[in-house]
């Protein structure tokens, strides 16, 4: 089978979709890449995916100059249809921008720890923090990040990317590592990937999120970066004369979420796996490697949030689902309750520290600074705020 990406979107439509693309994201790259994954964009819902590709990478690596919004061509207006343009102009996307992340960029040494499961033996992180080549932080359309990804994609294209991770900065790679993720990863729950949930009748956007970020972005129908992608993916489709279904599942929290989502994580003990680097999302050590899974609720059940607060000092009734049903089978008037805010905003560790013990106005439970309002985001463990002396970050 033989890619038909060239079919499915012409250079004007790229251009369209990414008039500021870094010059690595170009046209003949992503075609090129396409020839080492022929079934991506195939069949009959060949440009919705890609559409839905395209969304995807807007909001990891794109530029928008409006968050959750298009841009006309050759102007500055925000638009969410074409309708919203000039005449003669289409609404347009700004996808495609960076190729790395930033924040790494300029701290190799602090994530060089923050991408290395030093649990994995099948693909050990470099020894040197001192150069890009050896950092697994996110590169690429979908920020490819973690040393067992570079690993895993570079058996698949037959080439050492744990020695070299700037290479896949390099021709059909610069696409290839996120359309090999859109290909391959199932998400946490083991389920559906992105290609194959486009490919479905109906197609389901709304896994695709799931997939890529549904531990963040998926716990809540309101979060506003799983909103942007859905506007993005209206925009995309609209360029490349796709029509979008009716009945197309456009909501990732209808996905499935996993069980033990922001409970579980990995660690050599339980203050390890409070660092929260690698999480375990079904509650076993299958995803930790050589590490344990430890669980660290974050609900509990009781006739009121108060009344659950106290049971979390004591570690009484956790509910593990966040589903109210799991209290009932204990006791018909108790609901599961979220008492314990493992995001927290703060100017540094330390405030955040101190803001948790009163968390309105500084939960951040989407992990991003910009809940923050000119904070940061910190990740607590989950009673208190024990040193992070022990913790590898």
């Amino acid at each position: 089978m033989t890619s038909n990406l060239s079919n499915i979107i012409s250079r004007g439509q790229f251009f369209t979709l990414s008039p500021n693309a870094d010059p690595l994201y170009s046209y003949e790259n992503l075609i090129a890449a396409g020839q080492a994954f022929p079934e991506f964009c195939s069949g009959k819902n060949g440009a919705l995916e890609l559409a839905a590709f395209v969304a995807n990478t807007n909001q990891e690596t794109g530029a928008p100059l409006t968050p959750g919004h298009g841009t006309c061509q050759n102007s500055t207006t925000p638009c969410l249809a074409s309708s919203d343009c000039p005449a003669g102009s289409q609404c347009g996307l700004n996808a495609f921008k960076n190729t790395s992340e930033l924040a790494c960029v300029g701290n190799l040494a602090t994530c060089a720890s923050d991408y290395c499961d030093s649990s994995n033996t099948k693909y050990p992180c470099s020894k040197s923090a001192t150069s890009a080549s050896s950092v697994y932080y996110g590169r690429g359309p979908l920020q490819l990040s973690w040393n067992y990804n570079y690993g895993a994609y570079g058996d698949y294209v037959r080439t050492n990317f744990i020695d070299n991770a700037n290479g896949v900065l390099s021709g059909p790679h610069v696409f290839g590592t996120a359309i090999w993720f859109w290909m391959n990863s199932k998400g946490p729950d083991n389920g559906l990937s992105c290609h194959d949930a486009m490919q479905q009748s109906p197609p389901d956007f709304g896994r695709t999120v799931f997939v890529i970020n549904g531990g963040i972005e998926c716990k809540s129908a309101t979060n506003q970066a799983a909103m942007n992608r859905v506007q993005y993916f209206k925009i995309a489709s609209a360029v490349l004369g796709a029509s979008i279904p009716a009945n197309t599942n456009l909501d990732c929290t209808k996905s499935s979420i996993p069980q033990y989502y922001n409970q579980a994580w990995c660690g050599s003990s339980w203050a390890d796996s409070q660092c929260r680097t690698k999480a375990c999302f079904d509650g076993t050590n299958a995803n930790c490697g050589t590490g344990t899974c430890y669980l660290t609720p974050i609900n509990f059940c009781g006739s009121s949030w108060s009344d659950s607060l106290n049971n979390s000092q004591s570690n009484m009734y956790p509910c593990y689902t966040g589903l109210d049903a799991e209290c009932q089978a204990i006791n018909p008037a108790y609901r599961c309750n979220q008492v314990i805010y493992p995001y927290i905003c703060g100017s540094d560790y330390a405030d955040a520290c101190a803001n948790s013990k009163n968390p309105a106005g500084n939960v951040c439970n989407s992990d991003t600074d910009g809940e923050c309002n000119g904070r940061k985001c910190f990740a607590l463990p989950a009673r208190g705020c024990a040193s992070y002396a022990s913790c590898s970050l």
